[in-house]
């Protein structure tokens, strides 16, 4: 006979006291004996195994319930679970086959909540008895829990045995059997044995489960401080705000999360995880900011899973967004600045918004939700400190004079007073010094040195090129042929003419002969006169049709527009027997001999100063300095001839304003076509402090109007 090993071996000693009593007076006590071990070990056995292996439990409980009534004889089990704040739940009943469904009476309710809300266990161990009602004893539970085992007598109806699962002193679960009305006392004692036998197993379930909690809230806790530590490590906005995005992500367990600071004049995208460069003016980003704008104006968090009803303009956004992302879940979160004062609202001042996005699944789940609340709770911290010192004025420099005072041991103003006095000196000249002290001011662009005359040579018509005549650095004169091209239609549309042409005319031939043979026949006559006039009609509109085609012909061949030199490289190679659409680029010519220009590309938040020096020259044109990058080591100088009227944005770079700027052709040794250009635009004298630091006093300025 096998026994089982481990934390079974007291469950299966008292399996094995109830079979002696349940067998002795049988005749075939060795044979039953042993069958019922064999059974009942592979039982306890499988609800040892499945004990560290199911994860909920109503699942471990389920299939226990669902093995014992089918082993054992008994009518039913189930088991009862607590349940925080309410009444303890019953969990798994489950009836032998042809047995009725016994309900449960308030004794049993009553017993089960008290074993539970009591602090000590020590009598609530072994397995209680009660009856149904209709009985006096399920009216008295108390007087039945002073007996460790069932009735003396036999009853009519039903009983049920608890047997309670403790865990360190506690009770965690109760499991509940019911017997037959006929069972005797042996049965009813083996009964008890069996459901305590595997309430012990069932402890060993809830360590196991409280083991994988306890392992899975310190795995938690770990990632949520690791967070804290990178989301504080540094003070800088945009460092913040990509740690945030980046390692926030990873954090939550979201397919991608955005940092959106909040502004008087809206809310700002600075980071979207996975993102290097952000543009401004894509369809996402302008979204993102609509969304995160709606939430810190509402002051709670927008979750497209609550299925709440919204404002027709918040859900339209939503649905944009929908149609935009293709995302299937999304959270927008305001971050709060715990330092704020409190609005009229009860709540902090919103700092910002992170947007949360899961492009699988319908909603988030629970355990995303949690460290949803971590992620933003510490993210609202960093971002409003980084905030803050970001929008502090010379922030840099008192970081310089900290470092600078702490190497020179200076730790308390009251110890060092004539030190303390010869730095605000120091500081006052150095802002006296800012402000008084005139220095050339110009603005710094780049550009592309190019012929004034440039003429871009298009497709007339679709086509096919079909020889090339001229390469790259050519001389072309007005009119020389460059490219020419073949249309099959146009070659199709020609030989049918001819063949139209021809077969008229031999018709027309064939009608005059016909006209003087029938000549005596004046009605024969007339109708051979009115054949001939069609004839003729109809090859006076084939020849203009014809001549509209020679025309067409002839535009085939692409003729240069003016003198100069092909500046397209590798034409050949680049257009041999390419289709091309009518108005397409095909090359380009310049007239290298004559006059050049440098077109610059001026960011758009310097044109104010670039209008009001242009302005201030007056006639005589503002001076610019610029430097080509195939020759460094010469400057060369010009003067503004044009500015652009409208901003330009191309690809990712910034905003800018085409510039002209006219230069001396003389002055230029071998000019190549669009070479690199370092320009200063010069735009007089200003202070010094202006010069180093009208960045920062442009961007106070823009925070104290917006």
């Amino acid at each position: 006979m096998n026994y089982p090993r481990g934390n079974d071996s007291r469950g299966i000693f008292r399996i094995a006291v109830i079979l002696g009593g349940m067998l002795k007076n049988s005749a075939d006590f060795p044979a039953q004996l042993d069958d019922a071990w064999q059974r009942l070990e592979l039982l306890v056995d499988e609800l040892a195994t499945w004990s560290q292996q199911a994860d909920s439990l109503v699942e471990y409980y389920g299939r226990l319930v669902e093995r014992s009534v089918a082993e054992l004889a008994v009518v039913g089990g189930a088991v009862w679970i607590p349940s925080p704040g309410r009444p303890p739940q019953r969990l798994g009943p489950v009836q032998a086959r042809g047995a009725a469904d016994v309900a449960v009476n308030d004794a049993q309710r009553a017993f089960v909540a008290e074993t539970f809300q009591q602090e000590s266990v020590a009598d609530a161990a072994a397995a209680r008895w009660f009856r149904w009602p209709g009985t006096d004893q399920s009216k008295r539970p108390a007087e039945n829990r002073g007996s460790a085992g069932p009735p003396a007598a036999a009853v009519d109806d039903p009983a049920i045995c608890l047997a309670p699962v403790v865990v360190d002193d506690r009770v965690v679960a109760i499991l509940e059997f019911v017997i037959e009305s006929t069972a005797d006392v042996a049965q009813r004692a083996a009964t008890e044995r069996v459901a305590t036998a595997l309430a012990d197993v069932s402890t060993d379930f809830h360590r196991v489960i409280e083991l994988r909690v306890l392992r899975r809230r310190a795995a938690h806790w770990d990632a949520a401080l690791e967070f804290a530590l990178e989301v504080h490590r540094r003070l800088g906005l945009d460092e913040t705000c990509y740690t945030i995005a980046n390692r926030g992500r990873h954090f939550v367990g979201v397919d991608r999360l955005s940092v959106v600071v909040a502004r008087a004049a809206g809310g700002r995208v600075r980071a979207i995880s996975g993102v290097d460069s952000i543009d401004r003016r894509a369809q996402e980003v302008t979204l993102f900011r609509q969304l995160a704008s709606a939430a810190i104006q509402l002051g709670e968090p927008l979750r497209t899973q609550d299925g709440d009803e919204l404002p027709p303009q918040l859900q339209a956004i939503i649905n944009r967004y929908h149609d935009t992302t293709g995302a299937h879940c999304l959270a927008v979160v305001p971050l709060a600045d715990p330092s704020a004062p409190h609005d009229a609202r009860g709540g902090s001042r919103a700092v910002g918004a992170l947007i949360f996005e899961q492009f699988k699944g319908s909603q988030f789940p629970a355990a995303v939700l949690e460290r949803m609340d971590i992620c933003c709770g510490q993210a609202g911290t960093a971002l409003a400190n980084a905030v803050l010192l970001h929008g502090a004025p010379l922030s840099g420099v008192a970081r310089g004079l900290r470092r600078f005072a702490w190497l020179l041991g200076f730790r308390s103003l009251g110890r060092f007073a004539g030190a303390a006095l010869a730095g605000l000196l120091l500081v006052a000249a150095v802002v006296a010094s800012l402000c008084l002290v005139q220095v050339d001011f110009a603005i710094t662009a780049r550009g592309r040195l190019q012929p004034t005359e440039r003429r871009q040579v298009f497709a007339p018509m679709d086509g096919v090129v079909s020889r090339t005549f001229v390469q790259h650095g050519d001389h072309v004169q007005r009119g020389q042929i460059l490219i020419e091209l073949r249309n099959l239609d146009l070659e199709y549309e020609a030989k049918r003419l001819r063949g139209e042409l021809a077969t008229t005319r031999a018709e027309l031939e064939a009608v005059q002969a016909a006209r003087m043979i029938d000549g005596r026949d004046r009605r024969q006559a007339i109708l051979h006169d009115a054949e001939i006039e069609r004839h003729k009609e109809r090859l006076v509109g084939l020849e203009k049709q014809r001549e509209i085609l020679q025309r067409q012909q002839q535009e085939l061949a692409v003729c240069a527009m003016i003198n100069g030199q092909v500046l397209s490289w590798d034409t050949e190679k680049a257009l041999a027997a390419r289709p091309v659409r009518r108005g397409q680029q095909l090359m380009t010519i310049g007239n290298v001999a004559g006059p050049w220009q440098v077109q610059l590309d001026v960011p758009d938040e310097e044109i104010g100063h670039l209008l009001s020096a242009q302005r201030a020259s007056g006639d005589d044109g503002l001076p610019v300095e610029f430097i080509l990058q195939t020759d460094p080591a010469k400057a060369y100088r010009g003067t503004v001839a044009s500015v652009g009227m409208a901003t330009v944005v191309t690809g990712d770079s910034d905003p800018s304003i085409p510039v002209v700027v006219n230069v001396d052709r003389a002055a230029l040794s071998a000019p190549r076509p669009g070479a690199g250009v370092v320009a200063r635009l010069h735009c007089g004298r200003r202070a010094v402090g202006f010069v180093w630091f009208r960045r920062l006093w442009e961007e106070v300025r823009r925070r104290a109007m917006f």
